[in-house]
């Protein structure tokens, strides 16, 4: 069962490019189907408004964010171990190509903070791999 940070990010489904909510999907089975774990979506669409407030707080200049347009999601990392968090990055980029040259579907990285998070992001060319 997927599970949200934000009850308003279930209303966001909707806003989704394609096929974002598959690979959402694709994740959470593949985190119960090996390690018995829901995830946890932390952030999926966000406003224009509402990034320039997150780049403000991190002191950094506006720039585009994939979640401005549906096509990025975040979810929560720290209930996995690092192995447990990086084969299951590598399992989402073996089965799903992002489009674009030195882009890759699912990327794990620090926050500000220092915690680490899973980071989805989809193109108008992202594709699941052909023979998965």
């Amino acid at each position: 069962m997927i599970t949200t940070k934000n009850t308003e990010d279930l209303l966001e489904y909707d806003k989704l490019q394609y096929p974002l909510f598959d690979i959402i999907c694709y994740f959470d089975r593949l985190s119960v189907d090996l390690y018995n774990k829901n995830i946890c979506v932390t952030d999926l669409f966000r406003s224009e408004d509402e990034h320039r407030e997150i780049c403000r707080k991190k002191g950094v200049d506006f720039y585009l964010s994939v979640h401005m347009f549906g096509r990025g999601a975040d979810i929560r990392s720290w209930q996995y171990s690092k192995e447990e968090a990086e084969y299951l990055r590598d399992m989402i980029n073996l089965n799903w190509i992002h489009g674009y040259d030195g882009y890759q579907v699912c990327i794990l990285h620090k926050l500000g903070n220092g915690a680490y998070h899973f980071h989805l992001q989809v193109s108008d060319r992202t594709r699941k791999k052909e023979g998965n």
